[in-house]
């Protein structure tokens, strides 16, 4: 075996692109979903997470083959692409980072000794972001994150095999109840759970301009390895989402209690809920792995949006104004700031939003994707194989047929 085979995968855009996914969708989206529907909704979460798959995918693919991240080829390919792309980021970069981060805060107040207010931390989080990523670049995001995913993954996992062990914690209807499944609000709920399972697909950019700076500072990286870690990612946050579910189902379904909209004082439900279950000793595992489960998702939120909207910049304007690139991390931070101080009281409905749009623009972002993909730009041996390009096809179908009936249901 060669020295390059024996090489270890280089752990990075696809831990950062777990870092990413393991956030608002699982620990709130999944979580609700458990609580509210039982185990009937692993099917939707394993389905979005199914047929996602190759578009995430060729995000890697892509960069790995032709050296570009997709937002490039998405201005390469056609205009129109570039500008499809650029209106999603806008429609959601700043609510996302937002929403995220102040449910991040939320958690970390549970930790702190003394009160301090969600939108002064919500500050705090995002001037860490910032720093992390202008200051320490990609290298210290992804130590960073390698730190964190290994406590985030153990912790969740502990949590999930004790809830197994102790069983339902109330008084349960049939886990596997279809009766709710077909009302309006439930159609809804549904399409905001995929919207963001693992994540949106717009954000398959992300992994692909991750790829291209760490093959620019380390050099070339074969396909398979860029692959092989992506994939790792990718499936550890799919797994992530079903333990999620089964927590919420386990320690929330039955108990009588009206759970919040609010998505900060849902987290907070949670973790009293699962203390309660399972003794006052979890109760710092449960708020330490909730807390890391959004820090990552913060941290990521910021350093992707921020190179996203610069990534597109330049393409839209190559004679912008020199070094305004190293205002986006601030221009992202403060408008998801604002957006929190503003509508901070309906942060349910924030989510919803944010995910629902997701999925709304989903079907474009993955056709775009897909026609990259298998393009004359990506040589035929680098393609991808003839059953992921049915599996693609597949997945586009799809998310054509839940958006538009998802448009249907509000013109009915």
């Amino acid at each position: 075996m060669s020295k390059a085979n024996r090489q270890p995968i280089p752990l990075g855009p696809g831990l950062l692109f777990a870092g990413t996914a393991i956030g608002v969708s699982h620990l709130v989206q999944s979580t609700r979903a458990g609580a509210d529907y039982g185990l009937i909704m692993v099917m939707f979460i394993v389905l979005a997470n199914v047929l996602k798959y190759p578009f995430f995918e060729f995000g890697s693919r892509y960069a790995q083959v032709t050296g570009k991240h997709l937002i490039q080829g998405y201005a390469k390919r056609s205009p129109y692409f570039l500008y499809l792309y650029a209106l999603g980021l806008l429609l959601t970069m700043f609510t996302v980072t937002g929403t995220v981060t102040f449910v991040t805060a939320g958690v970390l107040q549970l930790l702190l000794p003394i009160p301090i207010n969600a939108l002064w931390l919500t500050a705090g989080l995002l001037l860490f972001a910032i720093i992390l990523t202008q200051v320490g670049k990609l290298k210290a995001l992804e130590t960073l994150m390698k730190v964190m995913g290994v406590v985030l993954i153990v912790c969740t996992l502990l949590a999930f095999v004790n809830v197994l062990k102790h069983g339902p914690s109330f008084s349960q209807t049939a886990q596997w109840d279809t009766s709710n499944l077909f009302s309006h609000p439930s159609f809804l709920f549904i399409i905001a759970l995929m919207g963001w399972m693992p994540t949106a697909v717009d954000l398959s950019t992300w992994n692909s301009i991750w790829t291209v700076e760490k093959i620019k500072k380390e050099g070339a990286i074969s396909l398979p390895r860029v692959l092989a870690e992506f994939r790792l990612g990718y499936w550890i946050s799919a797994g992530l989402a079903v333990c999620f579910l089964y927590i919420g189902s386990y320690i929330m379904r039955g108990s009588g209690i009206t759970f919040s909209n609010n998505a900060v004082q849902f987290t907070q439900q949670i973790i009293a809920l699962f203390t309660q279950a399972l003794g006052e000793g979890w109760y710092y595992i449960i708020a330490i792995t909730a807390f890391i489960t959004m820090l990552s998702t913060s941290l990521t939120v910021v350093d992707g949006y921020s190179r996203s909207l610069s990534a597109t910049y330049s393409l839209l304007w190559p004679q912008g104004i020199a070094g305004i690139n190293r205002l986006f991390p601030w221009l992202v931070s403060a408008c998801g700031l604002l957006v929190i101080s503003v509508w901070g009281s309906n942060i349910k409905t924030l989510v919803d939003i944010a995910t629902s749009l997701s999925f709304l623009i989903a079907p474009a972002i993955a056709l775009m994707n897909h026609q990259l993909i298998f393009s004359a730009e990506v040589p035929i041996h680098a393609q991808p194989s003839r059953w992921i390009k049915i599996w693609s096809i597949s997945g586009i179908i799809f998310l054509i047929l839940f958006a538009v009936a998802y448009v249907v249901s509000f013109l009915l």
